[in-house]
C-alpha cells in the first residue's frame, strides 16, 4: 500500500508527536512524527529510499498510541497501522 508516517526534524504539522534521538539509535537529533495522516509514496521514491534503522518497542508504542489518538487519522488507518506494527 506504500503508506507511511512522515518524519520531520522540526514540528512543522500539527498534530505531531516527538520521538527523542536517544530512544532511536538511527536519528541523530530528536524529530517529530506527522499525525496529520498517513502518506502514499510512489514506488520510484521508495526505491530511491533508504531504510535508517528499526524503531525499539518502547518508541514505537508510543508512536503507535499517538496514531490511536490523534483525530487527523481515519479509524482504517489506524487498525492499517496497528496491525503491521504488530499491536
Amino acid at each position: 500500500m506504500r503508506l507511511f508516517l512522515r518524519l520531520n526534524s522540526q514540528p512543522l504539522w500539527k498534530p505531531h508527536h516527538l520521538i527523542f534521538a536517544v530512544n532511536c539509535t538511527f536519528l541523530d537529533h530528536d524529530s517529530y512524527v506527522e499525525l496529520r495522516g498517513l502518506i502514499q509514496y510512489l514506488p520510484d521514491d521508495l526505491a530511491a529510499a533508504q531504510q535508517l534503522g528499526r524503531l525499539a518497542h518502547p518508541a514505537a508504542k508510543s508512536i503507535m498510541d499517538a496514531v490511536e489518538n490523534a483525530p487527523t487519522i481515519n479509524q482504517r488507518h489506524k487498525d492499517l497501522v496497528r496491525d503491521r506494527w504488530g499491536f
